[in-house]
């Protein structure tokens, strides 16, 4: 299970947990009713035959892999700074976690973020038209593999995009509580 919990805006850095008090977890059923994410946990040592089995069930073909690193890369600040502006695709995508940690957010229906924990091995699938962030400068380094429908493209609308035809999407699937979102 992906840590998450709704994240309070108590006005200090946002790369800092904001956790509630008490504090109150997010389960998987709850995130995926709230904002369309299905979230998952796989062996990050020897995940390919179980993710092969998600991508061709879904339809996905084209991945690649992002390391972040502050020691290795030189714009890593930039990277970090690009990814954790707050944005939506308009196609579904696949993040899988294969080394480190990170903060990735999303917005829910009544535009509050959820918090979510990430970390080697989860995997999340995002809807298309979701706004969301993510940033790994709390805790270092990490790595993910983006898993695409087709050729790996990142194509992001940065916030406000609330009159795309995925948003609009979104907000639709929102309006039913994400009924239907296939769960992997």
């Amino acid at each position: 299970m992906v840590l998450a919990w709704d994240y309070v805006n108590d006005g200090s850095d946002p790369l800092s947990p904001h956790k509630p008090e008490p504090m109150r977890y997010v389960d998987d059923n709850e995130l995926r009713e709230r904002t369309g994410v299905v979230t998952r946990k796989l062996n990050a040592d020897n995940y390919e035959e179980e993710l092969n089995k998600i991508c061709q069930k879904r339809g996905y073909s084209g991945s690649d892999v992002l390391e972040m690193h502050p020691d290795s890369e030189q714009d890593y600040n930039e990277k970090c700074e690009k990814y954790f502006t707050e944005h939506l695709h308009p196609d579904e995508e696949i993040r899988l976690w294969v080394d480190g940690k990170g903060y990735f957010d999303v917005r829910d229906a009544s535009d509050n973020w959820i918090r979510m924990q990430v970390e080697k091995g989860d995997l999340l699938i995002l809807p298309p038209g979701i706004y969301h962030r993510f940033s790994p400068k709390a805790f270092g380094q990490t790595a993910f593999k983006r898993i695409f429908t087709a050729e790996p493209v990142w194509v992001g609308f940065p916030r406000p995009a609330d009159s795309h035809p995925a948003r609009l999407e979104w907000l639709n699937m929102a309006s039913q509580k994400f009924q239907g979102i296939q769960v992997v």
